[in-house]
């Protein structure tokens, strides 16, 4: 294929895919959480079956990105079962970014996508008990497709997304005797992100989260000063 202005290098697809990542991320703030189990919950009169749980349910909400623009997400989430008899969500999104301003390092992205990025995965948590501590294991297994639309300074194009990602975060907590806390020891991150980005290979390694504590909600916040 012929190279022309509007062609990402491999480090613009890089910051692109990170760009990306970005643009979802706002989908784990409370606010927004808030908006999509409030849509997922039915009504007083509503009666929810388990033929409902059994299709699913449905999301639809539209959050904010940080720098401008919008996420909307559309899909739905199925509850199965893991080999060990506990809860697994699966989830079936389509994300739609409007104007959704993205900076990775000093690399500005504008994201817009008509037709739509799709996510489709797994989340599964694990969590053993030994004496002295808990290893709480979390798997995300999921597939990216669709196409996205980008606006670099004075460039713009569309990219198609053909990803995978299976990665495995084990977090270790110990017992505080002065607390009724757990006490956050180490973490370990396998798996990471493989597939091709605007046509370009794309093989990402998970990093460690920069607070992983988060990923355990807020029993884990130190408690007020008396």
């Amino acid at each position: 294929m012929e190279e022309t202005e509007d062609m990402l290098t491999r480090q613009e697809v890089d910051a692109l895919l990170t760009a990306i990542g970005t643009g979802f991320q706002a989908l784990s703030t409370d606010s927004v959480v808030n908006d999509v189990i409030s849509g997922a919950i039915p009504e007083e009169d509503d009666t929810l079956t388990p033929e409902d749980l059994l299709a699913g349910i449905p999301v639809d909400t539209t959050y904010a990105c940080s720098e401008g623009g919008s996420m909307n997400l559309q899909g739905r989430v199925t509850l199965g079962t893991s080999d060990g008899g506990g809860l697994v969500p699966n989830y079936d999104f389509s994300f739609a970014p409007s104007g959704c301003v993205v900076t990775v390092e000093n690399t500005t992205f504008t994201l817009d996508s008509q037709s739509g990025m799709r996510e489709q995965g797994m989340i599964s948590f694990e969590g053993p008990e030994s004496d002295n501590a808990v290893t709480i294991t979390i798997t995300q297994t999921s597939t990216s497709t669709g196409m996205v639309d980008w606006e670099l300074d004075d460039r713009s194009g569309m990219c198609d997304i053909d990803l995978s990602t299976d990665i495995t975060v084990s977090l270790t907590l110990g017992a505080d005797p002065d607390a009724d806390i757990p006490i956050f020891v180490d973490t370990d991150v396998e798996g990471g992100t493989s597939g091709t980005l605007c046509d370009i290979e794309v093989n990402r390694p998970a990093e460690v989260p920069e607070n992983p504590e988060d990923l355990l909600g807020p029993a884990t916040e130190e408690p007020a000063a008396q």
